[in-house]
């Protein structure tokens, strides 16, 4: 059976202070829907690929983030609360300046 791929922005997750962050996406297949923890600040950086020479600086783990305090354990799917402090830690990141836009991406 043919199989045909499109290339599909990544959506975005927030915009903040001036800096994009957007979803990742298991294997960057959209389909699979966006990944609950990982983002990035590339729209061209993905888990699975990135144009950046090395490894990418764009990806991350929200989890990883010194902003980041979960309230409680994660449901899946996730609830609202987790989602909350899932956008408060990506916010608090930008404003205390451990996330900022890439210079080139």
């Amino acid at each position: 059976m043919p199989h045909s791929s499109e290339w599909r922005d990544a959506e975005v997750f927030l915009v903040h202070k001036g800096v994009t962050v957007y979803h990742t996406y298991k294997d960057d297949d959209i389909h699979q829907g966006p990944q609950t923890y990982w983002f990035t600040l590339g729209p061209l950086c993905g888990e699975a690929s990135c144009d950046c020479d090395g490894p990418c600086k764009n990806v991350f783990d929200v989890r990883s983030l010194a902003t980041w305090t979960p309230s409680f354990e994660a449901q899946h799917p996730i609830g609202n609360e987790e989602a909350k402090c899932i956008e408060t830690a990506v916010r608090e990141a930008i404003e205390t300046g451990l996330i900022v836009s890439p210079k080139s991406v």
